[in-house]
């Protein structure tokens, strides 16, 4: 997404419509699953919003934002640098190799809403096969995506139901991402191939959205304070979307 206007209105979109919500959902699922980890990549980290809530939540943990996108990742700087968050770096590299220095200790990864803009099912395990290649033992994983959904008119309804109101070339990024989503067969094939320490869980009874990661903590109560506030901050209508993907998450197993 290199095009100036477009990462300004997708950037917009996330911190008005469904987006935000989902950003704060994974928000708490990544700071239940970071806990004690000192040096996390957050890769395609895209416009930042996940980054930038998991890396205020977290403030004693190391975060490097990976994104081949130069627009993005000067999206990802507006959105970030005012914050004031000072364990934050934004890094130009290829998310599928991981061979630049800033990914060298890292003791964890994050992927949210970025793999199913991977053109194909080898590149896709060529990135799975990069985290095993580089996580270390006791290592943490979250990967967040959207599912690829059996028909056209699913893909329009839940587009069209998530984002009502969205700028225009927000609402057809939503339709492009599901219909280019991998299957949730195709994830799970890889995790029981790369990653069998991780477990998958979809959203149910309609397996729109995934979350793929290691075992989970009890967070400690600054965190759960904080993350209130970033609930707190979400409009009412985007708290009643964060409700509805956390009821549909613990149908599928998500807790």
């Amino acid at each position: 997404m290199d095009d100036t206007d477009e990462a300004k209105a997708y950037r917009e979109a996330a911190e008005r419509f469904a987006l935000s919500a989902m950003h704060v959902f994974f928000a708490l699922h990544i700071t239940r699953t970071i806990q004690g980890r000192r040096k996390v990549l957050d890769l395609a980290c895209g416009s930042g919003g996940v980054l930038a809530i998991v890396a205020q939540l977290n403030p004693e943990i190391e975060f490097i934002g990976v994104d081949l996108s130069e627009k993005m990742l000067e999206e990802a700087e507006g959105h970030i640098r005012p914050l004031g968050l000072t364990n934050v770096r934004l890094v130009k590299g290829d998310i599928c190799r991981l061979d630049f220095p800033e990914a060298k200790g890292a003791d964890g990864f994050l992927c949210t809403f970025s793999m199913h803009h991977l053109p194909g099912i080898e590149i896709l395990r060529g990135l799975f096969l990069a985290v095993r290649q580089n996580l270390p033992p006791q290592g943490a994983i979250f990967f967040g995506d959207l599912c690829h959904l059996k028909s056209e008119r699913s893909i329009r309804f839940i587009a069209e139901t998530e984002n009502r109101g969205a700028p225009g070339v927000y609402l057809e990024d939503s339709l492009n991402s599901l219909r280019a989503a991998y299957f949730r067969d195709d994830i799970e094939a890889l995790r029981r191939e790369f990653l069998p320490e991780t477990k998958l869980h979809t959203t149910f009874p309609a397996r729109f959205l995934y979350v793929l990661k290691t075992k989970s903590v009890a967070l400690p109560p600054s965190a759960q304070r904080a993350i209130a506030r970033e609930y707190d901050h979400l409009s009412l209508a985007n708290q009643a979307v964060f409700q509805k993907i956390q009821w549909l998450f613990r149908l599928g197993g998500l807790w």
